[in-house]
């Protein structure tokens, strides 16, 4: 036996070996030669003396120190010399075992990181073991992916629809291939899903030989365009199975060789490649708020401003329908630090239709182009791009008990692509025959430079009615000094019920008024009533009108809530 190879260490496969046995006790005088040989061995010859044999056994079974898992038990006259404790007293034949070392060169580099909705490859570099020749290689992997989500500190949740296949490059470069899943995930062009379970990778492998050997894993967008939570993992196991015939020496026509396997073991993490961060705070407060049952338009002096039963905790956004408001999206890389950089080449804002609901966020000029560079932008590191696009939203729901819907502010598909990542260069590396013939791909690794989309939907808002409708019915932009103008508004109740308004009109240093300051007045269902005061100008210029504050009594919210800061002006000429 080799160094390498010694009994009680590393485990020995060979075709045969002697061993003299001799009994210590009752047959000392008797001795046999025993020729243990490993299964599968042509002409296996096993001599042995029974009542040798019949001797140590029973001296073993009746031995209180006896280990039950033993199978096998001998002894030896080993002399003064060589005392029992110098070595085993049992030797286990195996079978061949497989010895090629297999390093995974990709998922130590991408942090076991893949992008959802690109293509990632696996290169791994198999090495064929010490005094191993191997022929008709062959390589096959098995995926498992689940979605893992916290629970609070219960544990974790599975979620089967979530599913990574293997996919190879399709002969024909144009093809667009729908894979049957529950998203129906269309592949990027010219892939399609892997029909072989096992593939071929190389005929021969000499010893200490290295090869180049990878595959590739798909990772489908989501259908509902929702980003994977950072508390939710979307992970995919995979097992590679190496299969080969070993051979001990070189090989050739008269030297068969004996089927091993191996497996070799991995994991991704799946995250989406971009993220969003929505701005509309700077949306103008319109002073016409027209009832909308929602937070931040209720009156303050009439108890909780946060009726039971009309808000959702889980939305931090709302606005009434018929509102006009302005987005901004800043496009962020979500893994700055991976060292891929990617590149965007087109963004379309669109509208997001939902047949079962009648609340809607119309983009303005619907499915604009925002991103028109035609070199794209890339972003690398922690660069941003920022852009922006207007939304109407309008709620036409006619049930009155629905005080409010949820809608999306637009859904934005990103044309993205990442950077190339090259393999690292190494000598005495041979491509396998797949790595060969493709020219694109053949030296790179990781996430592939091919053009995938992302769907990103805006951030969610409460969508609210209003019971009320309210207009400027008359308000001229100028006048003359002295002369008496008036100003009315119209108010409109939309509802179905009875309601009671409450107005209160606050005076103007520069304005002579005339008309009630505070009333009340009722409207039947769908009346519509119009009010208003005259004034004269006493100075000339840009002059402040009285504010206007009218509430409902019903809904406890403002339909008309003029601040002093915001007061209509009028400009009077001399």
């Amino acid at each position: 036996m080799t160094q390498e190879n010694r009994m009680g260490g590393v485990p020995t496969s060979c075709s045969g070996i002697k061993l003299c046995l001799s009994y210590e006790s009752e047959c000392k005088s008797k001795s046999k030669d025993i020729i243990l040989l490993a299964n599968g061995v042509e002409n296996a010859r096993f001599e042995k003396d029974d009542n040798v044999f019949n001797g140590m056994r029973s001296e073993y079974m009746s031995s209180s120190g006896r280990n039950e898992n033993d199978y096998l038990v001998s002894t030896w006259n080993n002399g003064n010399s060589f005392p029992i404790s110098s070595g085993p007293c049992c030797l286990r034949v195996l079978d061949p075992l497989a010895f090629l070392e297999i390093t995974d060169l990709t998922t130590a580099r991408t942090m076991n990181t893949g992008f959802i909705g690109g293509i990632y490859r696996v290169v791994l570099k198999v090495t064929a073991g010490t005094s191993e020749w191997c022929s008709n290689l062959s390589i096959s992997v098995k995926t498992n992916s689940f979605l893992l989500a916290s629970e609070g500190n219960d544990g974790v949740k599975r979620d089967e629809e979530v599913v990574a296949f293997l996919v190879e490059q399709s002969e024909e470069p144009n093809l667009l291939e729908v894979v049957e899943t529950n998203n129906l995930s269309r592949l990027p062009m010219g892939w399609r899903k892997c029909r072989d379970d096992s593939t071929l990778v190389v005929e021969s492998l000499a010893e200490k030989e290295s090869i180049l050997v990878h595959f590739d894993l798909y990772m489908p967008s989501r259908r509902d365009a929702a980003v994977i939570d950072g508390n939710i993992i979307l992970k995919t196991d995979f097992t590679t199975t190496f299969s080969y015939e070993q051979h001990r020496h070189r090989i050739d026509n008269f030297n068969v060789g004996k089927m091993v396997s191996c497996q070799h073991y991995g994991h991704l993490v799946w995250k989406d490649p971009l993220r969003a961060k929505y701005d509309i705070s700077n949306v103008p407060q319109s002073n016409f708020h027209n009832g909308c049952i929602r937070p931040g338009n209720f009156i303050s002096d009439v108890g909780s401003e946060n009726p039971e039963g009309n808000t959702d905790d889980s939305l931090s956004l709302h606005f009434q329908s018929g509102q006009m408001l302005g987005c901004k999206m800043v496009l962020y890389p979500f893994l700055p630090n991976l060292g891929i950089d990617l590149l965007i080449s087109d963004i379309r804002v669109k509208t997001v239709t939902n047949n079962s609901s009648p609340a809607t966020a119309s983009v303005y000029e619907s499915e604009s182009q925002l991103c028109t560079n035609e070199d794209g932008h890339l972003l690398q590191g922690d660069a941003q791009l920022a852009l922006s696009y207007i939304v109407h939203l309008e709620n036409s729901c006619q049930s009155e008990e629905s005080e409010y819907l949820k809608v999306n502010l637009g859904l934005s598909t990103i044309k993205w692509k990442p950077s190339e990542l090259k393999l690292p260069s190494g000598e005495g590396l041979s491509l396998s025959k797949q790595l060969s013939n493709d020219k694109t791909f053949a030296k790179l690794h990781g996430p592939l430079p091919i053009c995938s989309y992302l769907s990103l939907l805006g951030p969610l808002v409460g969508v609210h009615r209003s019971p009320f409708r309210v207009n400027v019915s008359s308000c001229p932009v100028s006048t003359n000094l002295s002369t008496p103008f008036t100003v009315e508004y119209s108010v409109v109740n939309e509802t179905k019920q009875h309601q009671l308004l409450n107005i209160d009109i606050t005076e103007s240093k520069s304005l002579l008024f005339s008309g009630l300051e505070k009333f009340q007045f009722q409207m039947a269902p769908y009346e519509k009533y119009t009010f208003g005061y005259t004034a004269i100008a006493l100075t000339t210029g840009d002059v402040e009108l009285p504010s206007l504050h009218v509430s409902s009594y019903r809904h406890k919210t403002w339909i008309i809530n003029e601040k002093d800061s915001d007061r209509r002006t009028i400009f009077v000429l001399p």
